[in-house]
């Protein structure tokens, strides 16, 4: 049972990497840096944090433990390495597995979270101090959390390789449990690619209304195509909403 409060531990569920240890990952296909994933996030890396239950055992976000850093970079060949600055592999967001289920649930729920979809990155832990379960799942939007990265902050259109490394002088080791690629968001009217159609998205077409700039790739909001952003794209977005 994976929860914001009782995260993956297990020696099979999880890579313990030591100091001066590290851990190189491949993937078949390569990640590519692609503006129509979810906030414009390429790569997930899961570690073991957790949120601190304030309230045990009903679940309410009071801290977070676990999040022990691991540095993170990445590469097209596995000979050139390219760092990822400011973000390290253990941090937020916690793992959450599913949608159905309690902080401290002993069976699995029946509906999974989606492992390709990233948390906001806007959000940081003081928007979910406070939060109880349920309230943290409807933050996550869906998504079962991770650390998120975009490769064009990097510099670099794909990459094949990651690499996570402990440095010598750290405080202890580092758990890793997975690693995903992001997967693009389908709907068009989730323009701020969040994972739902809402405010956000609204706000957005009603600042982007009237002509479209030249060239139309700079005008998400016009569903129809028609050069400008008026009523069908508005009512496209209504219908969409949820």
């Amino acid at each position: 049972m994976v929860s914001a409060f009782n995260p993956a531990f297990g020696t099979d569920e999880i890579l313990s990497i030591g100091r001066g240890g590290h851990i190189i990952v491949s993937f078949d296909t390569p990640v590519t840096d692609d503006p129509a994933n979810p906030f414009g996030l390429d790569l997930l890396i899961f570690g073991n944090t957790g949120f601190i239950d304030a309230n045990w055992p009903n679940g309410v976000v009071g801290g977070m433990f676990g999040n022990d850093g691991g540095f993170i970079e990445v590469s097209i060949d596995g000979v050139d390495w390219f760092p990822v600055k400011a973000i390290q592999a253990d941090g937020l967001f916690p793992t959450i597995g599913y949608l159905d289920s309690g902080p401290y649930d002993d069976q699995p729920g029946s509906e999974l979270t989606d492992f390709t979809l990233p948390v906001d990155p806007g959000l940081a832990l003081g928007d979910f101090l406070g939060l109880n379960n349920n309230e943290t799942l409807d933050l996550y939007g869906g998504s079962g959390g991770g650390v998120g990265i975009d490769l064009a902050e990097v510099g670099l259109d794909a990459i094949s390789f990651v690499r996570v490394f402990v440095p010598d002088d750290a405080q202890g080791n580092v758990e890793i449990d997975a690693f995903s690629d992001v997967a693009p968001a389908f709907d068009p009217a989730d323009l701020d690619m969040d994972g739902s159609v809402g405010v956000k998205d609204l706000l957005i077409l009603l600042g982007s209304w009237g002509p479209c700039p030249d060239p139309p790739a700079d005008c998400p909001a016009d569903f129809d195509t028609s050069g400008d952003v008026g009523v069908k794209d508005l009512l496209f977005l209504l219908g969409a909403w949820g």
